[in-house]
């Protein structure tokens, strides 16, 4: 990825819309038409051991987070993993939470995301809350902080996030390669 692609949204900046479509259902979702939910983005990989660690988090938590007006979506940015090799290894772990596809890294680009796990917190006026590590985690070690629910937890007592910006750990996202 060029220079020029790279971005880092602030905290507290609006996020860049954009519509995707969903892989595992067939429709599209407009990040726009979420204004007033909090909303969770999560870089994510099929085949990323980092995404497959956190996937049962995160299929644990979305019912519980829908009832708190919290939406979660994984997006796919990867260019090696086909929407078939998505919907299987969703059909593998028992996923039920909505995936999208990314072509050309667009939306990753915007955000700024290179690797995957990498969440973006989005408050309910469309501003970006939280962005980073899901915790602190490592391959060794389990982890002593949650991140992504102290962010949630803050914003739903109306506080702001502190940390608000972690640094995420996890695989790369793979880009096609420019002519």
């Amino acid at each position: 990825m060029s220079d020029s692609q790279k971005t880092e949204l602030a905290i507290g900046a609006p996020v860049p819309n954009f519509m995707l479509p969903v892989i595992n259902r067939g429709d599209q979702i407009v990040l726009g038409d979420l204004k007033g939910h909090f909303v969770v983005l999560d870089f994510w990989s099929a085949e990323c051991p980092w995404s497959v660690m956190y996937d049962a988090y995160f299929h644990d938590r979305v019912p519980l987070w829908a009832v708190q007006n919290i939406r979660f979506m994984a997006i796919n940015s990867n260019a090696d993993e086909s929407d078939n090799r998505v919907r299987a290894a969703m059909a593998e772990r028992k996923l039920a939470f909505t995936v999208m596809r990314d072509p050309g890294h667009e939306v990753a680009n915007a955000y700024g995301a290179t690797i995957t796990p990498h969440v973006f917190v989005i408050d309910r006026e469309g501003l970006l809350a939280y962005h980073g590590a899901i915790d602190d985690r490592t391959m060794e070690r389990e982890p002593t902080i949650n991140y992504l629910d102290n962010a949630l937890a803050a914003l739903l007592a109306g506080k702001t996030p502190n940390p608000a910006v972690t640094e995420a750990r996890g695989c790369t996202i793979v880009r096609q390669q420019e002519s």
